[in-house]
């Protein structure tokens, strides 16, 4: 900035002094003052870009020193980065892996829902068919209850007439058991009246004939 502030007015220096010699204004001695001023203007233009530049210099060592630590630091930042790149290109290489064994496994998972999903269907038509058969069985059970209510009905009158019947049946036994006794009675009875004729007769045996009667 220095630099170019201090060339600008030499020229504007040089531009005036030729505006000056070209109108005919200038003496040997003003000739000679603005040579003098000219190179006062050369003295102090050097010192200024002496100056200028030994900033400049200063200036530069210090950019330099600047770049060199920045560039430092983003070598160990590129490094840094570089290693976690290669992390992560370590971590996607077996995340690719993962993803190609989860691939596999949801195509496995995808047949076994195919295949649940056709035994779901069956399950239904089964489950349906279950329902029906259950509600035939209700109903035969139902049929079978009443069928059974029937049967204890008929069991009870049968008890009821098995037991008339009994009651009969010990009757009758009773009066054969009477009669038993009665024919054993009579049969002793037969034996004695029996043994009584045979003595009758014995005794017939033993006695003469009668002589008959004349007419």
């Amino acid at each position: 900035m220095q630099d170019t502030a201090l060339m600008t007015m030499a020229v504007a220096v040089v531009v005036a002094l030729l505006g000056m010699l070209w109108q005919g204004r200038g003496t040997a001695a003003r000739f000679d003052a603005l040579n003098d001023k000219i190179d006062g203007l050369r003295a102090e233009l050097r010192i200024e870009i002496a100056d200028v530049k030994r900033d400049l210099r200063s200036e530069i060592r210090e950019v330099k020193k600047d770049l060199h630590g920045q560039i430092h630091e983003v070598r160990g930042d590129m490094a840094v980065v570089k290693e976690n790149i290669a992390a992560v290109m370590q971590d996607v290489g077996v995340l690719k892996q993962d993803v190609g064994v989860l691939k596999q496994d949801v195509g496995v998972l995808k047949q076994d829902v195919g295949v649940l999903k056709q035994d779901v269907g069956v399950l239904k038509q089964d489950v349906g068919v279950l329902e029906r058969d259950v509600a035939v069985l209700k109903q035969d059970v139902a049929a079978v209850k009443r069928d059974v209510a029937a049967v204890k009905q008929d069991v009870g009158a049968l008890k009821q007439d098995i037991g008339r019947q009994t009651a009969r049946i010990d009757r009758q036994t009773e009066r054969i058991d009477h009669l038993t006794r009665e024919i054993a009675d009579l049969t002793v009875r037969v034996g004695g009246v029996e043994m009584r004729l045979v003595r009758v007769e014995d005794h017939l045996d033993l006695q003469p004939a009668a002589e008959p009667q004349p007419a």
